[in-house]
């Protein structure tokens, strides 16, 4: 959970200071898409397995 909240925070972090720069460029939008997707693969086979 933690590992969770702190990936959120990073994301809300990011896209909030990229919001206020008032451009979401397309690398990073990715990026931000592909971290979440990647994390969330993870932390539901964990909860699977356990």
């Amino acid at each position: 959970r933690a590992a969770s909240r702190r990936l959120v925070a990073y994301l809300l972090q990011s896209f909030r200071v990229e919001a206020a720069h008032g451009a979401l460029p397309a690398p990073s939008a990715l990026s931000l898409r592909s971290l979440p997707l990647a994390a969330h693969g993870s932390q539901g086979q964990r909860s699977s397995g356990d």
